[in-house]
């Protein structure tokens, strides 16, 4: 099953969690734009599908080798490595000053899912090396970050972070690994630490490790804790490799998921002592870990929207692919896909809206710590690190939550298939389960939340929280959108229940500890329920969001552009109809929720249609067309109809039909040709070729290509000479030009026959679902 990176979700999450528009417009990024940013993506998504998912299963049933002490990843991870590396991937979210390209957390950040969801187990490494190029680069020297810095941005070498050891688990106070100061101001680093992942591999020549360890006369507990840098080899004076460092990998874990992975014991100091580098103080290394500890939190949070995103797309996959039973919409013989049962609806419509709010609260996440980073403002960056610190928890542990619960809910779509490792769905789910337990478990996130996070600035900064969420169910209610159903009541519920809740915690704290921990957990996730419902409703509310926004034709819309020809066609005032777009989109062509619906039988090709596209050819009066932005489908085949066309320079024309399993409409197999020629006609209908504006021009269908912000008054002073000439003759010399419009008629209802039963198809119904569900179709080859 192939990875299509959900480039689309992302930035609808991104527009509404972190304002993309305004903060660009805003010059919050300096040198970044919305064209980049999907470039960016698009990209990443491209090497995740066509290099990294194809080793997913491959990699989990080969596993890895220990032989001498040096793993060996399975076959076709190094050389993914390598083409990673060199396309940069390595440096993206890095300091400019050592090599990187010093992107924000919100392209890091869901680039980081795109590589995750192709490949868990492969994701790990470049994640764990970014966070200990971070904490390098907070605490290190100049020294240090000038030697290690460089050739860890570039992918040379990759980073470890070694915090836990046999007898200490989460309780980093109890470590025992020692740090020993040499003359030479290096430390000989002694110990044992497990669950290193990646603290050996074939996949580069040096391997830095953040080692968490002792001084001799350290206090006790956390507050004595130092941080290390300990590499694998040791450099010589010119930087180049030396010998190597007294570390070694003992064993790896035998694991449940992510097999591809290597997770270490690692040994420091067998050979009388590791050289190691302080980084930062003495005592104060878990200070700088932490650097490093929470951007992994939040890595961390964007692996499960990874996986649940991955789990998603291949239960939809096999729910459109395997056939079982009747449904109530079934109009053909034969058994339905199981998409068509309401029980695999619900469970396929829980997994994505789960996904999509857990990825709107991570990446709400990415974008305070973006702000707080960025802004010149220091109230607006205060508070925006307040923000940060409490979703940071809350992200974290609900998106892998969700993680574990949707890949389970994606077994249940594939049912017995889903139990085998054929079809991959188990893999999800063992793969998963980790992610609750990682960089502090869920149940340390849920306490971190309740003790330290929900009291910041005296509770300042939830009771924000909590009365922005109140804002948008206000906004839902306010839009009185039928569309929206019980929305603005389920999200004020949830913010009661929240706002209780919250209440009752603080209150406990002080009173009854014991309690409030024992609540954590289930708070946390209620938090996380209202916190998703919010972003979903906001983006609910995001004008671009919906269908009239982009003006993809809808019944209504249809009757309305038929009642309006019809009328200026018998009103003597009227001597010309012109045709405009909104915000920059001339038409997304036909709502294919409407499509769909009519393919699945519950509805046929409405009169509203029918009386558009038999309206065509019989409009009395010059129609004109001023087109910007997206023309698509009958936006594009209505032209063909116009006497004069006018496009802005952003205009694109696309015929999608036959890519979605339909036939030409509204005369197009007739008038295209005749405009365009057959060749170019055949580019557009069957091969689904968009045409830009300058192209539009040279197939003869557009006038003028004219610059956006004179697109409006070009139309309507071609309007008014019109209605400057006899009205008459106009009309006469239009039906001269246009000639019998009845071969046309008779081509328009051929098609429209033709175009209603083709809408029942299987390739339809299949192209349509995969359209709404961002995925390629899957079409069957034709029986002979």
């Amino acid at each position: 099953m192939t990875y299509t990176a959900p480039v689309d979700d992302i930035l609808s999450a991104l527009k509404t969690v972190a304002h993309l528009d305004a903060r660009l417009a805003n010059c919050l990024y300096p040198g970044l734009d919305a064209d980049t940013i999907r470039a960016v993506l698009e990209e990443a998504g491209k090497f995740a599908s066509d290099v990294l998912a194809p080793l997913n299963q491959s990699a989990d049933r080969a596993g890895l080798k220990l032989v001498d002490g040096v793993v060996e990843t399975p076959p076709g991870f190094r050389e993914a490595y390598n083409q990673f590396a060199a396309g940069g991937w390595t440096a993206l979210p890095c300091p400019e000053t050592y090599g990187g390209q010093g992107l924000p957390e919100i392209v890091s950040a869901p680039v980081g899912e795109i590589w995750n969801a192709a490949n868990l187990a492969f994701g790990v490494c470049p994640l764990l090396t970014q966070g200990a190029i971070h904490a390098i680069e907070v605490g290190g020297s100049d020294a240090l970050k000038e030697t290690y810095l460089p050739k860890m941005v570039s992918g040379q070498w990759t980073g470890t972070m070694n915090l836990t050891e046999p007898h200490a688990g989460s309780d980093l106070s109890v470590i025992k690994s020692r740090a020993e100061p040499q003359s030479d101001g290096t430390y000989r680093i002694t110990g044992t630490k497990i669950f290193i992942s990646y603290g050996e591999h074939d996949m580069v020549e040096n391997i830095i490790h953040l080692v968490l360890a002792r001084l001799p006369d350290a206090p006790e507990g956390t507050r004595g804790i130092s941080l290390f840098l300990v590499p694998k080899y040791l450099l010589n004076a010119d930087g180049s490799l030396g010998s190597r460092n007294d570390v070694v990998c003992a064993g790896i874990e035998h694991k449940l998921g992510i097999k591809a992975s290597p997770t270490c014991v690692m040994k420091f100091g067998e050979q009388g002592g590791a050289t190691g580098y302080l980084v930062g103080e003495e005592n104060r290394g878990l200070a700088t870990m932490f650097v490093m500890m929470n951007q992994a939190r939040l890595a961390v949070g964007m692996q499960g929207v990874a996986i649940a995103e991955r789990a998603t797309q291949r239960a939809i996959a096999f729910a459109n692919e395997r056939t079982q039973g009747r449904a109530s919409s079934s109009n053909g013989p034969g058994m339905a896909p199981i998409v068509a049962h309401p029980d695999v609806r619900r469970m396929l419509m829980a997994m994505k809206s789960t996904t999509q709010a857990a990825r709107m609260i991570c990446l709400a996440t990415a974008a305070a710590l973006d702000l707080a980073a960025f802004s010149t403002d220091a109230v607006e960056a205060k508070a925006a690190r307040n923000l940060a610190a409490l979703l940071t928890p809350i992200g974290k542990a609900f998106a892998t939550d969700s993680a574990v619960e949707v890949a389970s809910l994606g077994i249940q779509v594939h049912g017995g298939m889903g139990f085998v490792e054929e079809t991959g769905a188990a893999q999800h789910m063992r793969d998963a389960r980790i992610l609750p337990i990682y960089e502090g478990t869920n149940g340390i996130q849920a306490i971190d939340l309740i003790t330290r996070k929900i009291g910041i600035e005296g509770g300042a900064v939830i009771k924000a929280y909590l009365a922005e969420i109140a804002s948008v169910a206000d906004q839902v209610q306010a839009a009185d959108n039928p569309a929206f159903g019980r929305m603005a009541a389920n999200l004020k519920d949830g913010l009661g229940a929240l706002t209780v809740a919250t209440r009752w915690t603080a209150k406990a704290l002080s009173e009854n500890p014991d309690a409030a921990l024992a609540g954590a957990t289930p708070y946390l996730r209620v938090f996380a329920l209202v916190a998703g419902a919010r972003y979903l409703a906001e983006t609910a509310l995001r004008p671009d969001a919906t269908a009239a926004k982009k003006n993809a034709l809808t019944r209504p819309m249809y009757a309305a552009l038929c009642d309006a020809i019809e009328a200026g066609d018998h009103d003597p005032d009227i001597a010309a109809h012109v045709l405009m777009g909104s915000g920059g989109v001339f038409t997304a062509g036909n709502d294919i929720k409407d499509f769909l619906a009519t393919g699945l039988g519950q509805s046929g090709l409405t009169d509203e249609v029918l009386r558009f596209i038999r309206l065509l050819p019989v409009i009395h009066k010059p129609l004109i067309a001023a087109v910007d932005g997206i023309a698509i489908g009958i936006g594009t085949t209505l032209l063909f109809h116009c006497d004069l066309v006018y496009a802005s320079p952003a205009s694109k024309f696309a015929t999608p039909f036959l890519d979605l399993g339909l036939v030409p409409e509204a005369g197009s197999s007739l008038l295209m040709p005749r405009v365009m020629g057959a060749h170019r006609a055949f580019e557009m209908l069957v091969l689904g070729e968009t045409f830009d504006a300058g192209r539009a021009r040279e197939a003869g269908f557009v006038n003028a290509v004219v610059a956006a912000d004179a697109l409006e008054a070009t139309a309507l002073r071609a309007a008014a000479r019109l209605a400057a000439k006899p009205p008459e003759a106009l009309a006469l010399a239009r039906q001269m030009l246009r000639g019998d419009a009845s071969d046309i008629a008779q081509r328009v209802n051929e098609e429209a026959a033709a175009f209603q039963a083709r809408l029942a198809s299987p390739e339809a119904r299949e192209a349509f679902q995969a359209f709404l569900e961002k995925r390629p179709p899957r079409f069957l080859p034709q029986s002979r």
